[in-house]
């Protein structure tokens, strides 16, 4: 049976991230992903990195995006990451929303977020005039980023600090063992393999509760959210300045938003809504109406034939009616640590969860 130090099951931003943290403290760090980089979570979402602007203030999900923030933005400069820091607009499309927005702003200065400020409707006209709100916050530290290629930097760097990540490997079973943990791992159709860890990081998306309950007494479950994008026709993306316009927050998420890449294109999307199963990721051409209707609120000109679809993401909501839960990093029994509900903005808290996972583990 091979064994090694540590064994991290997945391979997204997370897994890797860990696997980087972890590695120069450990002699053999192996991360385990079922798929190819990229092809979960991570690599289907906004790549945004976020400000900080939402959640309780004590909350994970709050402070490491806070944390996170400036690491991501030093780690796309330094390692050629494709981005865009152009900040970022949430705007107030009716007067009932205008005390929302500026608890929004009072509550993020408070947590210490920096380069926020409010701008009246006549600044937002004047900065803005494709754009139509009674008021916006902006946000300065806000961005956009390649997700693909920062995967790419995340697992070079796992691998240089002396981790071996192997891709299309799945761990389908994980049991307790006399000084540590056996996974199973499935390889090559049906092959199997046993591996002894004697510390385990379980950071398989929705797989996670699963493995978690082989080995822990707490219980847990996670439900797929999914969230369509579209494509914007490059002459109304084009009337638009600044790459990131958000409206205020809805159950579920942030609200159907623009987003310029840092390839040029303009999407807009995610919508939230419960998703059927994880491979739900068809995106219905008959949605556009709908999301040019939603973003009309805040871009007058938009239009149903201005989008086609694009693709679609996938969240592991805690709470099935997709109300805020924090994200869970529990570890149980001593050694393994499961990191549960990782969704937005957990790309932007990855450095950040994955040192404290480094600490968990000693």
């Amino acid at each position: 049976m091979t064994q090694v130090d540590v064994a991290i099951v997945g391979g997204g931003a997370l897994g890797l991230a860990c696997a980087r943290a972890i590695a120069p403290r450990r002699d053999s760090v192996v991360v385990f992903e079922g798929a190819h980089l990229g092809a979960g979570i991570s690599g289907r979402n906004s790549g945004v990195v976020h400000a900080g602007l939402h959640g309780p203030p004590q909350s994970l999900k709050r402070r490491l995006a806070i944390e996170g923030n400036p690491r991501l933005w030093a780690l796309c400069e330094a390692h050629g990451v494709p981005h865009r820091r152009s900040g970022k607009l949430v705007v107030a499309t009716s007067p009932d929303e205008v005390p929302r927005l500026e608890a929004m702003f009072a509550q993020a200065r408070a947590c210490g977020v920096p380069g926020l400020r409010l701008r009246s409707a006549a600044e937002l006209r004047r900065d803005e005039p494709a754009l139509r709100g009674v008021a916006a916050l902006h946000s300065a530290t806000s961005g956009t980023f390649d997700v693909s290629a920062l995967l790419h930097v995340l697992r070079a760097q796992a691998r240089a600090a002396g981790a071996l990540v192997l891709e299309h490997q799945h761990v389908s079973a994980l049991h307790r063992r006399a000084g540590g943990f056996v996974l199973h791992v499935d390889h090559s159709g049906s092959e199997r393999d046993e591996v002894f860890a004697a510390q385990v990081v379980n950071a398989a998306g929705f797989g996670a509760p699963a493995l978690m309950h082989r080995v822990a007494e707490r219980r847990a479950s996670v439900t797929p959210w999914k969230g369509h994008y579209f494509v914007v026709a490059p002459e109304v993306a084009a009337t638009v300045t600044i790459d990131l316009v958000y409206p205020m927050p809805v159950p579920g998420g942030l609200g159907t938003h623009l987003t310029r890449t840092p390839s040029g294109e303009t999407w807009l999307g995610p919508d939230a809504r419960r998703a059927a199963h994880e491979r739900d990721l068809d995106v219905p051409a008959t949605l556009a109406e709908s999301f040019a209707a939603d973003a009309r609120r805040y871009l007058p000109a938009l239009r149903t034939e201005h989008l086609r679809p694009a693709f679609a993401g996938l969240r592991p909501k805690l709470n099935a009616d997709g109300s805020f839960a924090d994200f869970v990093v529990h570890e149980e029994p001593a050694g393994c640590v499961h990191l549960l509900g990782i969704e937005s903005p957990g790309l932007t808290a990855s450095l950040p969860l994955a040192d404290l996972v480094a600490s968990r583990l000693g």
